[in-house]
């Protein structure tokens, strides 16, 4: 059987299931207060962020724990994907993760890889490490102990939607039982990224969640895909939005019409700097 092992170093996530089941625990308790987690379980797709787990571990978990538990595959989609770029998907049979290995669900997965190169997608092998998915899949073996995973990116281009409508279809005629997780960060700001359209400081920061990410926020939770990836494309407002587009792609074709936040937060919260990133965490539930 081939596994795909681990391909972050340590600081992005734990090494060991005790420390997974510590931080999930206490985000578990935090997400039992007024105005955490708002949305219920149940939720057929979500975002979660990105970022190393001491930035937007949190977040990524409140996404996450939306999911339902008894989801037989997991979609994971991630992205840093270039418009124009191939959709890259993972072939291994299974996924080492420090809370258990997840086995992947090739069936769904190479019917996926059909359907895409069917309608013009270019297709390729994702053997190179990555954050966008490979962070989320503690999460989910917590979450889903039991599912199989596919794991794909996507670029960044409004029509990775089909990527989500298409698997879900895919997913109904094999009789799966499946979710999606999408995974992005949103405004990447300051002098690290070289983006600095509002100057530096606390306005800069107030501009960046206002102006920037609140807006794609938004048009995730309309499931306005071409909004998105436009946002995030022209205006610097996620990494990752043809991820986001394939999220609402999903959902829409389980019969979803909104999505809700369930929570927002930025790097500067954790770490103060001249330099930061917003965080978003959308569910969207029937």
């Amino acid at each position: 059987m081939r596994t795909r092992k681990r391909g972050l170093p340590a600081g992005w996530y734990p090494e060991s299931a005790t420390e997974v089941a510590r931080l999930v625990e206490g985000w578990e308790a935090e997400a039992g207060r007024p105005g955490e987690g708002a949305a219920p379980v149940g939720a057929v797709a979500a975002i979660a962020p990105h970022a190393g787990w001491y930035f937007s571990g949190k977040l990524a978990w409140l996404a996450v724990r939306c999911l339902d538990p008894g989801a037989e595959t997991v979609l994971v989609v991630g992205g840093h994907e270039a418009p124009g770029s191939p959709v890259r998907l993972a072939y291994e049979d299974a996924f080492e993760t420090p809370a258990g290995i997840l086995g992947a669900d090739a069936e769904l997965a190479r019917s996926l890889a059909d359907g895409l190169a069917a309608e013009g997608f270019a297709l390729a092998p994702d053997d190179r490490a990555d954050n966008t998915v490979e962070i989320q899949l503690p999460l989910v073996a917590v979450r889903c102990p039991k599912a199989r995973v596919v794991w794909l990116r996507v670029p960044n281009e409004a029509r990775s939607v089909r990527a989500g409508s298409l698997a879900a279809g895919l997913a109904r005629r094999l009789g799966r039982k499946a979710v999606l997780l999408a995974s992005t960060d949103l405004t990447h700001y300051g002098p690290d990224y070289g983006f600095e359209p509002a100057g530096s400081g606390r306005a800069a920061l107030a501009w960046m969640e206002r102006e920037n990410d609140r807006p794609i926020l938004e048009a995730m939770v309309r499931m306005d895909e071409a909004e998105t990836v436009r946002l995030g494309e022209e205006r610097g407002a996620a990494c990752s939005s043809g991820a986001a587009a394939a999220a609402i792609g999903f959902a829409r074709e389980a019969g979803v019409s909104k999505g809700v936040v369930l929570a927002y937060s930025t790097s500067a919260a954790r770490s103060p700097s001249d330099s930061f990133v917003g965080y978003g965490a959308v569910a969207y539930r029937p």
